[in-house]
């Protein structure tokens, strides 16, 4: 690649990555992929199947041997724990990617090899998600493969900040479904309310971010009229 195309193709990225709304969107995506993640662990260290135990077919069967591990299932239910919350903090968003990726690939592999019905989808929009982070952040990583005497081209940074509202955000969306599931199983493990329960939660998960969205570009436009 000739370096006026490299320069080319570093201004078109420094443009995408200064734009607002996909800001917004990168830092939707990281809190929906972190939530996937989160959930799936805590399921892993809490002890339970990720599916019924006994079903028929290779990709069950691989579930159940996972399971039968044991510590190895706590350890990628904390490796996913880990990756969620990494990504959720924006801040250490990066290295979540990197934890996050080849967990996803593998998954992605395994569903396409083992399983039909949606689920290869679902992992498969997920790998490619976190592979959007990984090149949404390529000037933090991109000098790794640089040679020892040089290093690669980059246009001069200024991009927006992620604000601290959003964090409180995936914090938020974590921590209290998370509590309030564990408080409710606690008190009474087995109600048929949990199942609403978990449905009302998970509406009030996808409900907070929209939220946070008007309250952000109310802030913004707001910000904006002042200067």
């Amino acid at each position: 690649m000739s370096p006026n195309s490299l320069r080319k193709l570093l201004q078109l990225y420094t443009y995408i990555r200064n734009n607002r709304y996909l800001n917004l969107f990168a830092i939707n995506l990281r809190i929906l992929l972190g939530i996937g993640f989160v959930h799936a662990g805590l399921r892993k260290i809490g002890g339970e199947p990720f599916a019924i135990i006994g079903q028929q077919g290779v990709f069950f069967e691989y579930l159940d041997a996972l399971y039968e591990t044991g510590f190895y299932y706590e350890f990628v239910g904390w490796l996913q724990i880990i990756a969620g919350v990494l990504l959720i903090t924006q801040r250490f968003a990066l290295l979540g990617a990197f934890i996050y990726f080849p967990i996803i690939l593998n998954i992605t592999v395994l569903t396409i090899s083992t399983i039909g019905s949606l689920t290869p989808v679902f992992a498969s929009l997920m790998c490619l998600g976190t592979l959007f982070l990984l090149l949404w952040d390529y000037s933090k990583w991109i000098n790794v493969f640089s040679p020892d005497h040089k290093s690669f081209p980059l246009l001069k940074i200024s991009y927006p900040v992620v604000s601290k509202w959003w964090i409180k955000t995936g914090l938020f969306i974590v921590i209290l479904p998370s509590l309030s599931a564990l408080t409710l199983k606690l008190i009474s493990p087995n109600n048929k309310l949990l199942g609403y329960f978990g449905l009302g939660i998970l509406a009030l998960t996808f409900l907070i971010p929209i939220l946070s969205f008007f309250i952000d570009e109310f802030r913004y436009r707001k910000a904006k009229k002042s200067n």
